[in-house]
């Protein structure tokens, strides 16, 4: 298989590790297993230590950047959307979907009683040259949706994720990138600690982890804590009308949003570490980043948002709120 990657993978190490994982299932679940297993034992020996307290410097700060309060048991999220944005990565879109969805198959045929979490996919996927194929995930999961749109732009991850939002129908949202991957207990993490997240009033940051050390724009060991994937009540992410789409490509669009939900909304933001380090996503390394072209003027933008109201266009998904 020739892989479209070549523009997040230039070690040669991850581009074979890459088309091994989207070849072979197997190797791919062994593969999440071994990292999921050395993630506990660095809990173990390291980040528990450290929780408890504020550190402000990388890689810490990802653990200890939210506390929230520890709400009381709720009645929990009977129905979660993954949204995910995708452009030119099919093949690790391909990885992070059948890891996924095997994960939530493990979660239906373990439960001795009929599952508390529902869950539905809508893949939001912008016209490329490397597009996702009809592959047998696709066909065989009445959960997924598949959405091609044409955004006429070079990449708009609030775009594609908005026309997701807009279409979604769970009690919450979970924000995807390509580059996750979920081991096989995920979802019996995710349904004891989303029985503590009162959806009406706090946001949950799930914790991501590295799966290989490499040197992007800084150095990160193998299984270094690395970002989040943002789970936010669907009524309140359109509230604030989905992500301010004036960010171009990516990034600070997630921390303008972050913004929003919390300063407009007064909403608590709640670290998954906190309440059940077993609620982890693995972050599958690429030692490249790419749509960042407009990052600089990103950063401006948010910079200034508290001096100016944040305007939120509605081009692509968010029409008739």
């Amino acid at each position: 298989m020739n892989l479209s990657t070549n523009g997040i993978l230039d070690n040669p190490a991850l581009y074979d590790l890459e088309r091994r994982l989207v070849e072979d299932e197997q190797i791919l679940s062994d593969y999440i297993q071994s990292r999921f297993e050395a993630y506990v034992d660095r809990h173990e020996s390291e980040y528990k230590y450290i929780r408890t307290i504020r550190l402000e410097f990388f890689p810490y700060k990802y653990i200890c950047d939210y506390r929230g309060r520890r709400p009381k048991a709720v009645d929990g999220v009977r129905r979660l959307s993954f949204i995910y944005c995708i452009k030119s990565r099919s093949a690790r879109t391909r990885i992070s979907l059948t890891s996924l969805t095997r994960a939530y198959e493990n979660y239906l045929a373990s439960s001795p009683r009929a599952a508390f979490i529902e869950v539905e996919l809508l893949l939001v996927e912008d016209i490329s040259g490397d597009l996702l194929p009809r592959f047998p995930l696709l066909g065989a999961n009445r959960f997924i949706s598949h959405y091609l749109v044409d955004t006429k732009v070079e990449w708009t991850r609030s775009g594609l994720l908005n026309y997701g939002l807009k279409r979604a129908t769970g009690d919450a949202i979970a924000f995807c990138d390509v580059d996750f991957l979920f081991h096989r207990d995920f979802f019996f993490a995710l349904e004891k600690t989303t029985a503590r997240v009162d959806f009406d009033k706090d946001v949950l940051v799930v914790n991501c982890f590295e799966t290989e050390g490499h040197v992007r724009d800084l150095a990160y060991s193998r299984l270094s804590p690395y970002g989040y994937m943002w789970v936010v009540g669907r009524r309140n992410a359109t509230s604030i009308g989905g992500f301010n789409e004036e960010y171009k490509g990516h990034g600070f669009e997630d921390r303008d949003f972050e913004y929003r939900l919390v300063n407009s909304l007064g909403l608590a933001v709640v670290n998954s570490h906190c309440l059940d380090p077993s609620l982890a996503v693995l972050h599958f390394s690429h030692n490249v980043r790419t749509g960042l072209q407009e990052r600089g003027a990103n950063q401006n933008k948010f910079i200034n948002i508290g001096k100016t109201a944040s305007p939120v266009q509605h081009r692509w998904g968010n029409k008739g709120w």
